[in-house]
């Protein structure tokens, strides 16, 4: 209980008597975090030129001052940072980052599925479709084993659920076939190699979405403002506006 939440490791050497630990462990801690906060905001402005000449952010994103410096993509996102940084509380931001990189992980894992597998010819969008049910039941699934595993329904209903994740796992490998492993070139022997797909890619999205549900209440709410900002943004914007779209 009196360990710190934020901070644990300097409390708990301290709690078992290694003081020196302790104060090392703290001092590691005051150099590394600005450190790695630091790096994120250097590589943001680079993230947001690369986006803004794809056409999926405004153009302003990829201005460039006389001097080649992204003077106010790095101005904007450093704004945005810092109002962040204010008003939300640690812990719910370091929730939300969690989060925001266990949902990148998961598309990334479908994304893999994606290149590997595709949908039979008389049913086109059925991979894409399954895919999505698969992640819609396996967050359904998190939150069921994170909260109500403590009543008799509640049990009943989890399991009924992850009997529908498990028969949508299997119907996706059953029905769409697996693609050649082919690079950029069409060099199939340079083309990177993904064992035991789909069945790894659909276990980790699983397990990413487990995570996700143990987060806060507070935190869940955020991320869904979250996604539902950003979705708002790809799709009234970025969707009409991307190179893809525009130029084919």
């Amino acid at each position: 209980e009196d360990i710190s939440e934020t901070s644990p490791f300097p409390d708990g050497f301290r709690y078992r008597g290694v003081e020196w630990a302790s104060h090392l462990a703290a001092i590691g801690e005051l150099v590394t975090l600005p450190l790695v906060v630091l790096v994120s905001i250097m590589a943001q402005p680079r993230l947001q030129y690369a986006m803004a000449h794809d056409g999926l952010l405004p153009a302003i994103f990829c201005a460039l001052d006389s001097k080649g410096n992204l003077w106010w993509g790095t101005l904007i996102s450093g704004v945005v940072m810092i109002i962040i940084a204010t008003f939300v509380p640690f812990t719910y931001l370091n929730d939300l980052i969690s989060a925001g990189i266990l949902i990148a992980f998961s598309m990334t894992d479908a994304s893999v599925i994606l290149l590997r597998h595709k949908s039979p010819d008389d049913k086109p969008f059925q991979l894409e479709k399954l895919l999505g049910l698969f992640n819609a039941l396996a967050i359904i699934s998190g939150i069921l084993v994170s909260y109500c595993l403590d009543t008799f329904w509640g049990r009943c209903i989890a399991g009924t659920v992850g009997v529908l994740l498990f028969a949508v796992g299997v119907q996706l490998h059953r029905v769409c076939s697996r693609q050649a492993e082919h690079s950029a070139s069409g060099d199939s022997k340079d083309g990177f190699r993904t064992p035991l797909v789909p069945l790894l890619p659909l276990l980790g999205s699983a397990v990413n979405w487990y995570l996700v549900a143990h987060l806060a209440t507070f935190s869940l709410v955020l991320l869904v403002i979250y996604l539902i900002i950003t979705f708002a943004i790809y799709f009234l914007y970025s969707a009409k506006h991307s190179v893809a779209n525009t130029t084919g």
